[in-house]
């Protein structure tokens, strides 16, 4: 099996990435990402469905503490900036009103 790097080109437009996704879970290849990739892809997702992306995470932060510390969005946005994407994270605690919108950018 071969390997092949997702950039965010690829990993935004949603048919594109479908399309790569399925085929890598059907063996074809192993995808992988950079962490800068990743970032950017949060961020474009951040950018395109804010809404989403916001109540994707209070989900999250929601069903945590159960068998782990408990966590808010912002704990999870500032982890996420602090370990791995950091424009992203930045970004989720501007959106979350927790930074001005300075000093994230």
């Amino acid at each position: 099996m071969f390997s092949a790097l997702l950039d965010t080109c690829v990993l935004v437009p949603s048919r594109a990435r479908d399309v790569l996704l399925e085929m890598a879970s059907m063996g074809a290849y192993r995808p992988l990402w950079s962490r800068q990739s990743l970032d950017d892809f949060l961020l474009d997702s951040l950018d395109l469905h804010p809404g989403r992306v916001i109540s994707a995470v209070r989900v999250v932060a929601s069903r945590t503490g159960r068998y782990g510390p408990a966590m808010t969005a912002g704990d999870i946005a500032a982890y996420l900036q602090a370990h791995g994407t950091p424009a992203f994270g930045g970004r989720l605690l501007t959106e979350l009103g927790l930074l001005p919108r300075a000093q994230s950018e």
